[in-house]
């Protein structure tokens, strides 16, 4: 592990891996800020992480693939091209799976959805389909294709862990941007669908905003820089389109200001012990779309 970047507060650390990333517990990723608006729910991921889901896996490999394709094979091994539901199929796949190193007949004596977070489990190597590499091939073409997206993942480093104590609330927050180079921090997002209406769903639903403030904010409390954030969305199906998207100045202040608010009902939340859950709404209003 090396430490590339540092200022009175923040530090930039390459070397970390994503699980070593993840499963740090002594400092605050933007997931649980985001779940501030219910701290029951925060403080019980807290103390119960989320095991790695499939579909977690496989944004792992299209991040692998895109950005660190050099390191893939470190992580992610091609499986074979057969169903899981014969006992032929399924014996198939624990020969595959002993032979690279796990107890095939443990996994395949779990449900076939968690085949390969078991495998994962006990060798922390994952894999993938050779429909799935097909996937990663044509997403990672699409991305290449746009001068914008390619130009955003260059002459730059990936993957790169961010941590720094904040000011205000004295947390120590992280962040793990999903590429910078000298101009920019780059998110890779992959949807279903990337137009206009689809993209204004993700940020909401997933609050991309506030996501952007925490980044931006670590990357300049680490290289007193203050960079512009885009995303690179690319669609997971045919055609695989690809844009990069800009937030405009009202939407980045409001996730900032999303971001500080969270982190300061986190601080009350630790500094109390209390963890308030979703409240009583005995007149609940419809928005006029839902009525």
């Amino acid at each position: 592990m090396q430490d590339i970047a540092k200022t009175h507060n923040g530090i930039i650390k390459t070397g970390i891996s994503n699980a070593e990333y993840h499963a740090d517990r002594s400092s605050f990723s933007s997931s649980i800020l985001k779940m501030m608006n219910c701290p029951a729910k925060a403080k019980w991921e807290i103390e119960n992480p989320s095991p790695r889901t499939e579909t977690l896996a496989l944004g792992s490999a299209i991040h692998k693939w895109i950005l660190e394709r050099d390191q893939f094979n470190e992580e992610f091994l091609i499986g074979i091209d057969r169903a899981r539901r014969s006992k032929d199929d399924r014996q198939a796949w624990a020969d595959w799976y002993s032979e690279r190193g796990a107890d095939g007949n443990v996994v395949i004596d779990r449900p076939a959805a968690e085949w390969n977070a078991e495998f994962e489990r006990q060798t922390g190597k994952n894999m993938v389909t050779p429909d799935t590499l097909k996937m990663l091939i044509d997403m990672a073409d699409a991305v290449a294709s746009n001068p914008n997206a390619n130009e955003l993942i260059s002459k730059g480093v990936a993957e790169q862990s961010v941590y720094w104590t904040d000011d205000e609330t004295g947390l120590n927050l992280r962040c793990r941007p999903d590429y910078m180079n000298a101009e920019f921090i780059s998110d890779l997002k992959s949807a279903a669908e990337i137009d206009d209406r689809a993209i204004i769903r993700a940020v909401a639903n997933f609050s991309y905003s506030l996501s952007q403030g925490m980044y931006q904010q670590g990357v300049y409390e680490a290289t007193g820089q203050w960079r512009p954030f885009l995303f690179i969305f690319v669609e997971k199906s045919p055609p695989y389109q690809c844009r990069v998207i800009s937030l405009d100045e009202a939407a980045a202040i409001a996730g900032y200001e999303k971001y500080r608010e969270a982190a300061r009902i986190l601080k009350t939340c630790i500094d109390t012990g209390e963890w308030p859950g979703y409240k009583d709404n005995l007149n609940f209003q419809l928005p006029e779309w839902a009525l």
